[in-house]
């Protein structure tokens, strides 16, 4: 096999390692090292990877959304599907994200969005 249709693994593993870490920086400790696009690149870089060679490691953040929520907390039944987590840095992306959003309701009406 050629270098250029090797799986990128050990790169995999390092944004692993990378984004588990400021994970636990930003959900444990409240105090990220890194600023939110850089870790937006980090993980879009990791998605593309796993993407283009159809490889996920079962302990990749792409597989987790967040931090593990308390055992105190009660599960949510929702009547319409949470579609917001999903992030945007351009505006070609966020009008993919508005079209993804009214295919999956089957709507074709404005809607509104709150961002952050």
């Amino acid at each position: 096999m050629n270098k250029e249709n090797e799986v990128p693994e050990k790169r995999m593993k390092e944004l692993i390692t990378l984004l588990s870490r400021w994970n636990h920086e930003y959900y444990i400790l409240n105090h990220p090292s890194v600023e939110d696009a850089v870790y937006d690149k980090h993980l879009k870089e990791l998605q593309e990877l796993e993407n283009r060679y159809s490889l996920i490691f079962p302990n990749s953040p792409t597989q987790k959304a967040g931090h593990p929520a308390s055992n105190k907390f009660s599960t949510v039944v929702r009547q319409n599907p949470m579609l917001s987590l999903d992030s945007v840095d351009n505006y070609e992306d966020l009008l993919k994200f508005d079209e993804r959003v009214k295919k999956i309701l089957k709507t074709e009406e404005k809607i509104e969005y709150i961002g952050e």
